[in-house]
């Protein structure tokens, strides 16, 4: 599989260990829609992506629908596992996406997220979070974080419903 970062490669490792057959998975901030078709298609199970302006590629077709990741609550299904890519600093109220998840997940949903870390040089002017702001709004959201890491620029969380 081709990694686009750290973060990629540590939730396609999670992922890995996690998914389950008929495990229905959703990637918020799916981009073009790869990742996420390369997890579904490897593991024989249903994914859907939500981003505000996925790309395209000619001559593929995604399951990304165009829905920004404080609106998740608009969708209609449930899942077993959430996972956002190297996306937090893009939404626009991330305590609302977080507070939202909780009713999309089934009943022992999990939750990976990785992310550029507060501080790291991507050339981008944007904003990035800590690991422990990150911790904290999972935490106040309902979710228990199994796993975490603080790596050389990202971050790398797993969460649990509790």
């Amino acid at each position: 599989m081709d990694f686009k970062s750290e973060g990629h490669e540590k939730v396609y490792e999670k992922l890995e260990n996690l998914i389950k057959p008929e495990f229905r998975i959703l990637d918020v901030g799916c981009g073009d829609g790869s990742f996420l078709d390369q997890i579904a298609n490897h593991h024989d199970i249903s994914g859907v992506g939500i981003d505000p302006s996925p790309a395209e590629i000619e001559g593929i077709e995604t399951n990304c629908t165009i829905l920004k990741a404080e609106s998740v609550g608009e969708l209609e299904e449930k899942f077993d596992l959430v996972y956002s890519i190297n996306s937090l600093h893009h939404f626009g109220d991330v305590y609302e996406f977080f507070k939202s998840v909780p009713n999309q997940l089934e009943e022992s949903g999990v939750m990976i997220l990785a992310d550029w870390k507060e501080g790291a040089s991507t050339g981008r002017p944007e904003s990035y979070y800590s690991l422990e702001y990150i911790s904290n709004l999972l935490t106040e959201a309902g979710f228990k974080v199994a796993d975490s890491q603080d790596l050389e620029r990202q971050f790398f969380l797993v969460s649990k419903l509790t």
